[in-house]
């Protein structure tokens, strides 16, 4: 099963009303930090270090927000 795999420090949000709209299914881990991400058919989920899901194809999210004092560091891979 061919992945990618990625690390990044998260430091902005989508403008108001934009989702992300994937066509992989995305797994993400909360490395540091704090992050409530939002999804348009469900409840709002926050993450805290260790925490980690998987969001399906075409599920649309955004990140309402973050860590006000430290950073936020995931780990996301994506894969068909």
């Amino acid at each position: 099963m061919p992945a990618e795999s990625c690390i990044f420090r998260w430091f902005g949000y989508l403008p108001d009303g934009q989702w992300y709209d994937q066509t992989q299914h995305e797994w993400v881990m909360l490395l540091k930090g704090a992050a409530t991400l939002e999804f348009e058919q469900d409840e709002p989920v926050t993450l805290t270090p260790g925490d980690y899901l998987t969001i399906v194809p075409h599920q649309k999210h955004r990140v309402a927000s973050t860590s006000n004092s430290s950073e936020t560091l995931w780990l996301a891979v994506f894969y068909d």
